[in-house]
């Protein structure tokens, strides 16, 4: 989330269209940030992490993510 973030800025608006094949209307997300936590909370619901390692993981991958965006400047065009 937090790699995606720096390339594409903290206000990424866009919409899922995954499942307009079965009528389903499009889901809105107002941020990456916004998509990494629902999958983060998905993956509760389906039973296979607990909320603490959901927000341990999730806390993890930013700092990994920081330290990586810290050490390497990507070129943005």
């Amino acid at each position: 989330m937090r790699m995606l973030t720096s390339v594409v800025g903290e206000n990424f608006h866009f919409a899922n269209h995954t499942y307009d094949y079965m009528g389903m209307a499009p889901r809105t997300f107002n941020s990456i940030d916004e998509v990494a936590i629902e999958a983060g909370i998905s993956r509760i619901y389906a039973g296979i992490h607990y909320r603490g390692s959901t927000v341990k993981g999730r806390a993890m991958g930013v700092k990994v993510a920081e330290n990586i965006l810290a050490r390497v400047k990507f070129l943005k065009e």
